[in-house]
């Protein structure tokens, strides 16, 4: 009986050695299938050191392969499932590996020169010190990848997630990062110089030690991040939220901050859409919802803070911050009233013949809306002409730029993304405000909506109230799933909302959406953005400027087949577009003659810059009616000329007529929201609103139309 025993036991352990040997033959062989290999099951294979040059993988499965060591230049693992497999110090050099399932895989010392990877995911993967910078990489996730010390300068990196990522000590210099996800990554001693962050979503994450000089950070989320250490020398974080962050030893010299928010109370629901923050369970958000650190930043003259927030800095940076600002305060020198030119006055110097006048007082402007880019562009420019008037811009939302002028009287101009209505321009009136209005581009806007969403390509104009209305997708067709509809909406007051309103709900009441379900407004766009590409069946309608900065990570929504654009706008094919309107206090601009000179500047040269920023010119006849408006403010300051006797002499400015004295203005026409005809849809069943805007002396608004753009400057 033992001896049967020993026999089975014998032939057993013969079989199974047999099998493993059969196994090891199998996996050590050399594949048969190349040069294609296409959907073909190569699991666990040991193909190290292996020619496989240009071999086709496409969908293929070689999960837990060994690859380390093999040539595999021009392979295509498009769509393959590679996880857990080895590429270390594989020649991976121009290989397409686009949508690739590379969890886990180990692609230390790898060469990925001109390779692919667009869509793949590498979740897990470990690239440590690679060279990335000719790879492709749109649309990547890294999510708790290993990537330190890797070379990503100048990369384009727009949308791919580094969630929870290892990039300690990598070199991101110059790189777009623009609306990526780096939420919970480790950036500690990152150089990520000059790069482009803004709007992103960077909350939670290790800056360490980052060397962030010069690097845009405008708009981005950066609740709870530890700053200490860092270098933001001469970065912009305009508008970026900082609520919670750690700023220990940061260097701040020269920083743009404008705009930033810093303690608990400035929150706002949609800074918690990042998934990161809504996992936080309500301990850790006590601990890390709360008021930024600022104690022991560096600073200095040029550094700019946000306006109107100096005894809460006082409070967060201690008595030192305090001290220096109300020394400096005291040291700024009292603005000296220009003397009335009599008999003693000596004649004006030949180096200011013909060139503007000294910088008069402060002039600010309230920009409201992405058209603020483009006046901050043309400032930029108007400069550059030799006018040096230093001119303040106050970023915020439609209704505070009205309120900012016309109630507290705290700024000198103001942009707009739509015409004041009848009522602001009554109120503003009974406060004392003259204004004068000009029209100096149109907005497109559109709706956008995120690229993983596969039916929302096109909306029939007809089905637009619906789609701001209806609580599910099935509801407007019902071929489309049944899920929720996610909204995110400019701010009511915005022109993107008014034009909404006015269009398609002007004779409902209530306005249906205000209360619109799943609805939330914003009046930061990059906010928007941010909440489109992360939320599952958004849909969002704002500016065609934003989706054009962001065009990598958003999708386009056509309208009865007609796709936003300067082309379609200036045809009349599409026609969700708003004025993009400039206004200013006559009273500020005869008090402060510098800012007539910006109007006329912004009204002569903002063509050259519309087309690039994603706005449509006005129509010439609208130029011209807004030159009529500007016509009794000067265009540039007075030239000193010759009289008979020799002596240069002085010209008076062209006076502003007393609006009481002059004739009356003419009733403007109404400016009316309503569709082009052909080939989009007329609003028959819903009559649009009517906003009749009387500037005095601003000669009638037409309603704007759009042209062919004008040729930019190089």
């Amino acid at each position: 009986m033992s001896r049967f025993i020993f026999v089975r036991v014998g032939a057993m352990l013969l079989i199974i050695a047999l099998a493993l040997l059969a196994a090891r033959f199998v996996l050590t062989r050399s594949l048969s299938c190349t040069p294609v290999c296409i959907n073909v099951s190569l699991i666990g294979r040991d193909l190290r050191n292996e020619d496989l040059e240009k071999v086709d993988f496409t969908e293929a499965n070689l999960r837990r392969s060994d690859l380390s060591g093999a040539n595999l230049r021009g392979a295509n693992f498009s769509g393959a499932r590679l996880s857990d497999v080895v590429f270390t110090n594989a020649d991976l050099r121009g290989a397409k590996m686009l949508g690739a399932d590379l969890r886990n895989a180990d692609l230390r010392g790898a060469r990925l020169n001109g390779a692919d990877l667009s869509g793949a995911v590498l979740d897990g993967a470990d690239l440590t010190q690679l060279d990335l910078t000719e790879t492709r990489l749109f649309g990547v996730s890294f999510i708790r990848s290993k990537l330190v010390e890797v070379k990503l300068t100048n990369g384009s990196l727009a949308g791919v997630e580094f969630i929870s990522a290892d990039l300690s000590g990598a070199n991101l210099t110059g790189a777009n990062l623009a609306g990526t996800s780096l939420s919970r990554a480790d950036l500690s001693g990152a150089i990520l110089v000059d790069s482009d962050m803004a709007g992103s979503w960077i909350n939670l994450s290790n800056l360490t030690g980052a060397d962030m000089t010069g690097a845009d950070l405008s708009g981005s989320s950066l609740i709870g991040a530890n700053l200490a250490s860092a270098d933001l020398s001469d970065a912009r974080l305009i508008g970026a939220n900082l609520i919670g962050a750690l700023f220990l030893g940061t260097d701040l010299r020269s920083a743009s901050l404008q705009g930033i928010r810093l303690v608990v109370s400035e929150l706002l629901p949609l800074d918690l859409l990042d998934p990161e923050l809504a996992a936080l369970n309500e301990l850790q958000r006590t601990t890390v919802i709360v008021d930024a650190n600022l104690r022991g930043v560096q600073y200095n003259a040029q550094t700019q803070w946000p306006s109107g927030k100096l005894v809460l800095l006082a409070g967060l940076l201690g008595q030192e911050f305090a001290e220096a600002v109300a020394a400096q305060q005291v040291a700024e020198p009292t603005l000296e009233p220009t003397p009335i030119p009599g008999e003693e006055a000596e004649v004006a110097s030949e180096e200011v013949v013909g060139k503007p006048e000294e910088a008069g007082p402060p002039i600010t402007f309230a920009l409201s809306g992405p058209g603020g880019a483009v006046t901050k562009n043309l400032y930029d420019l108007f400069q550059s002409t030799g006018y040096t008037e230093t001119i303040g811009f106050r970023d915020v939302g439609t209704t505070n730029a009205i309120a900012l002028l016309c109630d507290s009287s705290e700024v000198d101009g103001i942009l707009l993304d739509r015409v004041m209505t009848a009522v602001e321009l009554e109120a503003c009136g009974a406060a004392g405000h003259e204004l004068v209005g000009i029209e100096v581009g149109t907005t497109i806007l559109a709706f956008i909506a995120d690229p993983a969403n596969e039916f929302l390509t096109d909306l029939a104009f007809s089905e637009i109230p619906l789609l701001l209305t209806a609580e599910d997708w099935a509801q407007i067709r019902p071929e489309w799933p049944s899920e929720p509809i996610v909204r995110f909406l400019a701010e009511p007051g915005s022109g993107a909302f008014s034009l909404l309103t006015e269009g398609f709900f002007a004779e409902i009441d209530p306005n249906p959406l205000a209360a619109a379900p799943n609805t939330l407004f914003d009046s930061n766009e990059i906010q928007l953005v941010q909440a489109i590409v992360t939320t599952p069946n958004a849909v969002g309608f704002f500016s065609l400027s934003n989706y054009t900065q962001n065009a990598e990570i958003l999708k386009l929504v056509t309208i009865d087949g007609v796709t936003p654009n300067t082309t379609t706008v200036a045809s009349g094919t599409y026609s969700l577009t708003q004025p993009l309107m400039l206004y200013a206090d006559l009273a500020r601009v005869e008090e402060k003659p510098e800012t007539g000179y910006f109007l006329w500047f912004h009204l002569d040269n903002v063509n050259t810059l519309l087309g690039r920023a994603g706005f449509a010119p006005s129509a010439p006849e609208v130029t011209e009616q807004g030159r009529e408006s500007l016509a009794p403010i000067p265009t540039a300051p007075p030239v000193v000329a010759q009289d008979n006797d020799g002596v240069q002499a002085t010209p008076a400015a062209t006076p502003i007529p007393n609006p009481a004295q002059a004739p009356p203005a003419t009733e403007a026409a109404p400016i009316t929201v309503t569709p082009t005809a052909t080939p989009t849809p007329d609003l028959a069943s819903t009559p649009p609103a009517t906003v009749e805007a009387t500037l005095t002396p601003t000669p009638p608004m037409a309603t704007p139309t759009a042209t062919p753009l004008a040729t930019p400057i190089p």
